[in-house]
């Protein structure tokens, strides 16, 4: 259950990051149209099958690399989603393309490139929402061939294939609005969330305890942007209740979580507002080693857990 409930936050933090960006939106209306349209689809000789305009692959190092195509819509130009995510973490990825309805092309750089036509079958493949609910979803059973080669930072994974069938797990699972994940506290509970963010861009750190000796689940999030590519790398990790303590009066919190962290950051609310955060505190992420967690720039919040 604790690994479902960081599973989740993950999946929640990623969705997030998706809808604050201008560029990725379309991906989400283009996609839940379609997956709407599918859901209500009715088989017949005129009417073709949706295609799924995107599709799936196991990465290298125990990843999983999906990508999801966003035609030109309203003004704004085709872009491309590409999403590396591992048992705890994971890494979205935004770039201009060229999408239509039965291919995509994108540019990555040093990152790789994709450039895949979609091949219909006439076949459908039929899926029901995860959430149990809904009607059934229908598309085509088509493939994806072309290239698809994707070399993640610092050599976190890889990707070297040639073809790809269609997936839409991602979209039922938009539609289900089964983001979200983990077990919450109640108001008697003496819980206590620590929220480390910078005012302008930089790492983000949450940590949260339902009470002083349950596990903490830790959520980081660091955005970037590099050659014309939105980057977002997020994790939502258990960790032991030792890894954050906090006093009964939420005056100081310490946290000294294990790898893939490193070091330890000290809150104290005593001090001035751009002091109340120190210490040493980093995080080695996805493609990104040693992102420091802690600095002048940061700012610390420390409430009762929700």
């Amino acid at each position: 259950m604790a690994e479902a409930g960081a599973a989740g936050q993950l999946r929640a933090a990623m969705l997030a990051t998706l809808l604050a960006c201008g560029i990725v939106a379309p991906s989400l209306q283009t996609s839940l149209a379609r997956a709407s349209t599918a859901a209500g689809f009715e088989a017949t000789e005129s009417k073709a099958l949706p295609i799924p305009g995107s599709f799936r692959l196991q990465a290298s190092n125990g990843y999983s690399f999906l990508v999801v195509s966003a035609p030109p819509r309203a003004g704004r130009p085709g872009a491309v989603e590409i999403f590396v995510s591992g048992k705890h973490e994971g890494v979205s990825y935004s770039a201009p393309a060229t999408v239509t309805e039965t291919s995509i092309q994108a540019s990555l750089g040093e990152l790789g490139e994709i450039a895949v036509t979609f091949h219909p079958s006439g076949q459908p493949t039929t899926v029901r929402p995860p959430c149990g609910g809904g009607k059934p979803v229908s598309f085509d059973s088509g493939y994806y061939e072309g290239k698809i080669d994707f070399h993640g930072e610092e050599g976190y994974t890889e990707v070297d294939a040639t073809s790809a069938p269609g997936n839409i797990d991602f979209w039922l699972s938009v539609l289900c609005g089964s983001v979200g994940g983990g077990g919450g506290s109640g108001p008697s509970l003496p819980g206590a969330e620590l929220h480390i963010r910078n005012p302008q861009l930089g790492p983000e750190l949450t940590a949260i305890k339902s009470r002083p000796n349950a596990p903490a689940l830790f959520y980081v999030h660091v955005s970037e942007y590099r050659s014309g590519i939105s980057i977002s790398r997020e994790a939502a990790i258990r960790m032991p209740a030792s890894a954050f303590r906090y006093d009964q009066r939420l005056q100081t919190a310490t946290l000294s979580p294990p790898a893939p962290f490193s070091g330890s950051g000290l809150f104290k609310r005593s001090r001035e507002a751009g002091q109340r955060w120190s210490g040493d505190l980093s995080i080695d992420m996805p493609g990104r080693e040693d992102v420091p967690l802690t600095g002048s720039a940061l700012r610390a919040t420390l409430v009762p857990a929700e």
